[in-house]
């Protein structure tokens, strides 16, 4: 309830009398951690993506059942690749910097405009379901997406994702990309 992740103690002892542990990746399911836990304890549940952060083999040989889930963040994901594309283009960090610091020059028409997206490729390394969701949302401001993955993406996706072309080899796609997002696992 208050937000702040729990110490090892504290989890042991609020796991007390509990079917379940709901968990973030901020909880360090350690091996030591899971041996420790009360027998009621059936499941432990984290609401991310990955799993990294639970020993899974040791919540096996306790017979526990780890849950995850992989497509919650997705969207907010997409949103945040989005929001950080536009920040970098318009060069939104100089231009808060230059509000604060009031060095701000108004209406000057080169002070740091930045550029737009229309027209310009966006590499994406690694072509999952997060980089798929930015690649329609980059679509959509005129982007010319491009990505390299372990394996092409069906032509469905690739047609969801902007029209997506595929590179086979991650040397081609940095050789074009004006921007790059990197989506991969840690």
């Amino acid at each position: 309830q208050d937000n702040e992740a729990y110490d090892r103690d504290r989890l042991l002892a609020g796991a007390q009398d509990c079917d379940a542990l709901v968990v973030t990746s901020s909880n360090k399911m350690t091996a030591d951690i899971i041996r420790d836990l009360p027998d009621s304890v059936r499941i432990i549940a984290t609401v991310s993506v990955g799993y990294e952060h639970v020993d899974v083999e040791a919540a096996r040989a306790k017979g526990l059942i780890v849950t995850n889930t992989p497509d919650v963040l997705t969207e907010a994901t997409s949103d945040i690749g989005m929001l950080l594309l536009l920040a970098a283009a318009r060069r939104a960090a100089e231009g808060n910097r230059s509000i604060l610091d009031s060095t701000w020059q108004g209406s000057v028409l080169d002070f740091k405009l930045g550029v737009d997206l229309a027209n310009k490729k966006l590499g994406i390394l690694g072509m999952g379901r997060i980089g798929q969701a930015l690649a329609h949302r980059a679509a959509a401001f005129g982007m010319e997406i491009h990505y390299h993955n372990r394996n092409r993406i069906e032509p469905d996706r690739e047609a969801y994702a902007g029209n997506a072309r595929y590179h086979a080899d991650a040397d081609s796609l940095l050789g074009i990309s004006q921007f790059l997002s990197i989506h991969s696992p840690l």
